[in-house]
């Protein structure tokens, strides 16, 4: 018999159904929610190494086995993977437009970690775009001062300090 590609998911449930678990069982077993495992066999949810090695002890297999062989006639065969997608290249304009209004959803919240995550995305959102990152910022200015102010340094800095960017920050903000 041929190599046969399998589906993570398939030797989740092969493998749970063949130790007469239900979902429930596994989940408590393993210390998740069942929600979990039925994320994990519909192939929405990539498990942790910690998860996946706790999965296939209890399921009598290996991490390997689990996600990257199947067994045929009692042998180990090797399931050939599928080759990378190369990543796809953002456009110029669609995804910056996008991100933007998430941003000012976040900047929002007012704990410093989500304004240091806010300020970079906004810094390599003005690479592509600075005008309109910009006037996402001025946005920003009366209700969270301290985030504009982050954000106008991250710009700063992902440009270099250039002296056109110093020259619209300081048009637009005086």
């Amino acid at each position: 018999m041929g190599l046969k590609q399998v589906r993570r998911s398939n030797r989740v449930r092969e493998l749970r159904n063949a130790k007469k678990l239900t979902q429930a069982g596994l989940a408590q077993a393993v210390g998740v929610t069942r929600q979990t495992i039925i994320s994990l066999e519909d192939n929405r949810f990539n498990p942790s190494l910690d998860l996946a090695f706790k999965i296939s002890r209890i399921l009598g297999s290996t991490v390997d086995g689990l996600f990257n062989y199947e067994f045929e006639g009692g042998k180990k065969k090797a399931v050939a993977r599928p080759k990378a997608k190369p990543p796809k290249s953002r456009g110029a304009g669609e995804p910056t437009e996008k991100i933007l209004p998430l941003l000012g959803l976040m900047a929002a919240r007012r704990d410093a970690g989500t304004m240091k995550r806010v300020s970079h995305l906004v810094a390599r959102v003005s690479l592509k775009s600075p005008d309109k990152a910009l006037e996402t910022v001025a946005g920003w200015r009366k209700k969270n001062p301290e985030l504009a102010s982050k954000c106008l340094r991250a710009i700063r800095k992902a440009h270099g300090n250039s002296r056109e960017v110093r020259e619209k920050i300081r048009k637009r903000f005086g």
